[in-house]
This record gives C-alpha cells, sequence and structure tokens, in this order.
C-alpha cells in the first residue's frame, strides 16, 4: 500500500489553481497536442520531419494500447475510488469506459512524450 499513501500524500497539495494547472500539463501529454502540433511540424519547419512524427506518434499511440491491453493494470482511482481523488471530469469518462481510463501501465502521456521529444 506504499503507492496509495505516495498518491494520496501527493494529492494532499490540491487547490483549484494548482489542479488547473497539473490539468493543462497532462494534456501536453495526450492525443490531441501531438495532433495539433504535428501538421505546424509538417508545414512550418520540414515536410518529411513532420510526417515522420506523425507516423511514429501514431504507431506509439497503438503499441501503447496493445501493452495496455497486455498489462491490464488498475488505476489506483478507479480500484480505490474512497482512498483516490479523481481529477474534474475523470468519473463521467470512468463510468462510460472510456478508453483512456482502462489501464493504468504504461503511461500513455510519458510514452509520446519519449517519442515526441
Amino acid at each position: 500500500m506504499q503507492q496509495l499513501d505516495l498518491i494520496q500524500w501527493l494529492q494532499s497539495f490540491h487547490n483549484p489553481l494548482l489542479d488547473d494547472v497539473m490539468v493543462l500539463v497532462s494534456n501536453l501529454g495526450g492525443e490531441d497536442f501531438y495532433l495539433f502540433f504535428g501538421p505546424i511540424f509538417f508545414w512550418c519547419l520540414s515536410t518529411a520531419l513532420g510526417v515522420r512524427l506523425l507516423v511514429t506518434l501514431i504507431t506509439s499511440f497503438y503499441v501503447n494500447d496493445i501493452l495496455k491491453d497486455s498489462f491490464a493494470t488498475t488505476r489506483p482511482m478507479l480500484s480505490h475510488p474512497d482512498d483516490v481523488r479523481m481529477p474534474p471530469g475523470a468519473a463521467e469518462s470512468a463510468q462510460d469506459g472510456h478508453e483512456t481510463w482502462l489501464g493504468a501501465f504504461p503511461s500513455g502521456h510519458a510514452q509520446n512524450a519519449v517519442v515526441f521529444w
């Protein structure tokens, strides 16, 4: 239960401003961010770089989905709903079975950031 204790300790620092900042930072690792900036790379920097970047990211998205299905780990906020605070709007997505809430490992945000940069 050490991981759960760490999560609870980190979540004890929350406040509305910090929550908004963390949601923004988290969104910088999401697919929408990369799908927005991919065309910018394509049009403004280099067509070849843009194509390589988008193909690599799309491949990474699919590899991540396969790995999440293979490891089948549950997110702490779903396995311990009374102990871990969910981000705003997450409860509705989780209840709908939204794919981003189904697996905890590997982190799509971390993997995509590594692939992108």
